[in-house]
């Protein structure tokens, strides 16, 4: 146990000798602000993007207000969802649920598509907020 404190001694000494050298603490000071700027605007742009993203997910889904409009563009919408990056998984766990027409009312007339699951169980608006 003696040689570990001792092993720790010379590996932080080199390091505490250094804030005694003048000039020292700005610099460390100015390096920590730099990073925290640098991991900010790096969070900043990652932010955009996926809110960009995110926005053009609700207009492809936006314009569907009816069941029957939905079942019309479910294609188009499942290609536009598995082709995003950062939906697609959610859209593929709620696409796991999804019961089409024709297996839930064999014969049926009604073009609905139907889930065994609730859309939010899958995608958290409050969790996205803009």
């Amino acid at each position: 146990m003696h040689e570990l404190g001792n092993w720790f001694v010379t590996i932080i000494q080199p390091i505490i000798s250094m804030l005694k050298v003048e000039g020292f603490g700005p610099f460390l000071a100015l390096m920590i602000l730099t990073v925290g700027i640098v991991v900010m605007l790096a969070a900043i742009i990652h932010f955009v993007g996926f809110s960009s993203k995110l926005k053009r997910a609700i207009g492809a889904v936006g314009d569907t207000e009816t069941e029957e409009a939905f079942y019309q563009r479910y294609e188009e919408l499942d290609q536009f969802f598995k082709s995003e990056k950062n939906l697609g998984a959610c859209w593929r766990e709620f696409t796991e649920t999804v019961i089409h027409p024709h297996v839930a009312r064999p014969g049926g007339t009604q073009p609905i598509i139907r889930n065994t699951s609730r859309p939010t169980d899958f995608f958290i608006a409050n969790f996205f907020v803009l």
